[in-house]
Parts: C-alpha cells; sequence; structure tokens
C-alpha cells in the first residue's frame, strides 16, 4: 500500500505563514519529538551498556596531542586526535619514524604519559634519543615485533590509564605496521604460506583496543610502509600503483592519515644539511584539511623539524613574503625590519612567531593557495591507497 505523507488537516491553511520548520512539517502526518521521552530513553540506553551507547553534546569535545610542527598542527585541527588512531605512510626514508620519535619527545616535554612499540628496531639508537630529547627513563620503550603482544601492550597502557585516572596527554607510537609478524609466522616453516594472516591479526587487535583506547583518551598513531602493488596498474604521470602492509583495517580505522614523501635536500648537495618532508594529508575527519600538503623542513643537527623555515617556505610560494634575499616588514607598534636570507628571517620569527603563524594560517585559508605544484619531490611515485 503507497504512503502518503500528505496531512488532510493541513491543506487549508496558508502555509506561507509558518515558519520554514513549521511548514516543512504541517506537509506531513509526523509529530514533534519529546525531548524528555528521548532523554528517558538515553538514560535506559546507558544503564544497560554503559555510557557510550548514549553520547550528550557535552561528550563532544575535540581534544588534540600537538605534534608540535605549527602549519601540521593547525591543519589536523590541533594535533593527532586523543583517543583515536592517526597513521603516517610513506616510503623508505622519509621521515615516519623520525616524525613518530619528535612527537614522543613533544608528548614528554609536556609532562604526557608517552610510548613507543619498537618492531623495527631503531630506536635504541641514543642519537636519535638525544636529538628529540626523548628521556628513556620517563617513557615507555618497547623492542617487539609480535603483533599479539603490541596490542596487548597498548590494551595495558590504556587500561593503566583509565585506573589511574590520568589527565595528562597520552600517545602512543606502533612503529611500524610493517614491521609486525604474528606467532603462527615464526613458528611455521619459512617456506609455508600465510596468506594476509598479519592483515587478520592487524584487524582483530585493532578492533579489540580501539574502545578501550577511546575510554582512556589515548593517541595511537601508526607507522606504515608505502610500497608497490604486485599486479597493479602503472600511471605515466603518477607512477606505480601503490599500497601498504597491514589491509584495509588501519586506513578505516585512522581518524587522520599522513603520506611523507621525501623532497629536496638542504644545503650542498654533497653534505646535506636535512631534507624537506613533503607531507599530504590523505584523510581528516578532525578537520577541512584533505588533500593539503606542508613542505616540512628537517635539519640533522640539534635544529630537528624547523617551524620557521617550514613556515617560510609556506609564505613564499603563497607569495605573501618576497622571494628575494633582502626582505622588508612592517610590524605594526615596531617599526620596519629589514632582513637578509633565511637566516634573518628565522631570527625574526622567533621574535614574531604569532605574527607568521597568523600569515601562514592566511595562506591555507586562501582559497587559491596550492603548494601541490610548487613541491619539489626526489620520489618517482606517489600515494593513492589513502583515497578513500
Amino acid at each position: 500500500m503507497a504512503y502518503n505523507s500528505r496531512s488532510k488537516s493541513t491543506k487549508s491553511k496558508d502555509l506561507s505563514l509558518l515558519p520554514e520548520e513549521a511548514r516543512a512539517l504541517s506537509n506531513t502526518s509526523f509529530t514533534s519529538l519529546s525531548i524528555e521521552d528521548l532523554d528517558t530513553f538515553k538514560a535506559s540506553l546507558r544503564k544497560e551498556f554503559g555510557k557510550q551507547s548514549a553520547i550528550d553534546a557535552d561528550d563532544f569535545v575535540n581534544e588534540f596531542i600537538p605534534s608540535g610542527i605549527e602549519p601540521l598542527d593547525y591543519l589536523l585541527g590541533g594535533g593527532a586526535p586523543a583517543g583515536k588512531w592517526m597513521e603516517i605512510v610513506g616510503r623508505e626514508g622519509t621521515g615516519k619514524s623520525t616524525m613518530g620519535l619528535h612527537m614522543l619527545g613533544h608528548v614528554q616535554n609536556m609532562g604526557g604519559l608517552a610510548a613507543i612499540i619498537d618492531t623495527e628496531g631503531g630506536t635504541g639508537d641514543k642519537y636519535r634519543l638525544d636529538m628529540f630529547k626523548v628521556d628513556p627513563d620517563k617513557c615507555i620503550i618497547t623492542m617487539e615485533d609480535l603483533a599479539e603482544k603490541a596490542f596487548v601492550q597498548i590494551e595495558r597502557i590504556a587500561n593503566y590509564i583509565v585506573q589511574k585516572q590520568l589527565k595528562v596527554p597520552s600517545l602512543v607510537i606502533l612503529d611500524s605496521l610493517a614491521g609486525l609478524t604474528t606467532a603462527v609466522e615464526q613458528e611455521a616453516e619459512i617456506e609455508a604460506s600465510q596468506v594476509a594472516i598479519t592483515a587478520r591479526m592487524i584487524k582483530k587487535g585493532i578492533n579489540r583496543v580501539k574502545t578501550i583506547c577511546n575510554e582512556a583518551n589515548l593517541a595511537v598513531i601508526m607507522t606504515n610502509q608505502s610500497r608497490v602493488k604486485i599486479g597493479g596498474m602503472s600511471n605515466p604521470f603518477t607512477g606505480p600503483e601503490m599500497t601498504s602492509p597491514g589491509g584495509d583495517t588501519p586506513k578505516f580505522q585512522s581518524i587522520t592519515r599522513l603520506f611523507l614523501d621525501r623532497g629536496k635536500f638542504l644545503g650542498e648537495a654533497k653534505m646535506p644539511e636535512g631534507h624537506v618532508i613533503n607531507t599530504k594529508i590523505i584523510k581528516c575527519k578532525t578537520a577541512p584539511s584533505l588533500g593539503r600538503m606542508i613542505p616540512i623542513r628537517f635539519y640533522y643537527d640539534d635544529r630537528g623539524f624547523s617551524n620557521a623555515m617550514t613556515i617560510y617556505d609556506i609564505l613564499v610560494q603563497a607569495k605573501l613574503i618576497p622571494s628575494t634575499a633582502w626582505k622588508t616588514f612592517d610590524f605594526p607598534g615596531k617599526g620596519e625590519f629589514k632582513i637578509n636570507g633565511e637566516k634573518g628571517f628565522e631570527d625574526l620569527y622567533n621574535d614574531n612567531k604569532e605574527y607568521f603563524i597568523g600569515l601562514m594560517k592566511d595562506a591555507y585559508k586562501s582559497q587559491s593557495f596550492s603548494l601541490n605544484s610548487a613541491i619539489e619531490s626526489d620520489s618517482p611515485t606517489t600515494d593513492t591507497s589513502g583515497d578513500e
């Protein structure tokens, strides 16, 4: 039987005199919802299934773990989302583990709980720990390659936060998904075929711990490798089709995904001082930043990730500051400043951070500004696995 949504009692009324919402309701047989009845029903859901079964407006508080990289934090809405999962994907040598260690040191400096589960053995280098001011005595560093144990440890950390009712920034780095293996793989013969067993284990692990991580407000950042897809089609413009280990679960469960690509080297070619990490946001549910690019400068000395020079590159590409050697700035109430070269800008930035961060935000707010064509890359391929 056909359903007729029009009410006979409203046909003779002058609907033009009613508000838009009331006019739409008058054209149907529906009635208004009783908020009191809804609150009673939601209370019964919480009593039977727990607080997560009916969330109120006060529970929708977006909290973030800052990365310490100003343009990245701005485009992500504040940094890594607390209580959620984030994935950093990229080819070898692009800076995935480096960015993870940088964020680990930043959380530790904030007085938070910092942990890293290292499946590749790269964290044991004291040079890298000292560079990012990571104190092993004040954080949790785990060397583990079994997927089963890695996710159990994440669960233990989340349970510890809940039991102690900690209200500090909490971050776990899982570095990396590609380095994980399973107990079945280790016990089997080398020539034995184990199709997608690690991907299935990763799926089970994430699904098991994601609820307790959300309750603990524990941010989890997974690093992952980008590889050429076997049997994939090759595009003459973007290169071969790319994929990443671990199946599709990390892509779907992650609130934010970053793709890192190594850009130009900084300094002399024979003795580079660092390189540019071209960072593309390929998934973002916390801010309208999908597809945005950031040319993050990373130096191999104590400077590490340079906010000043990253913002400098952004402002030059956005044509908000001149690309000439000599630059003139007129600050309200401070007068005119003339600087020469990048070193001069770095000094000026340190004294006027808020002003230049504001310019950077204006650049990204501009609809005509795009870094996609401005960034140089040393990699012949581009990841497309995150375009969901």
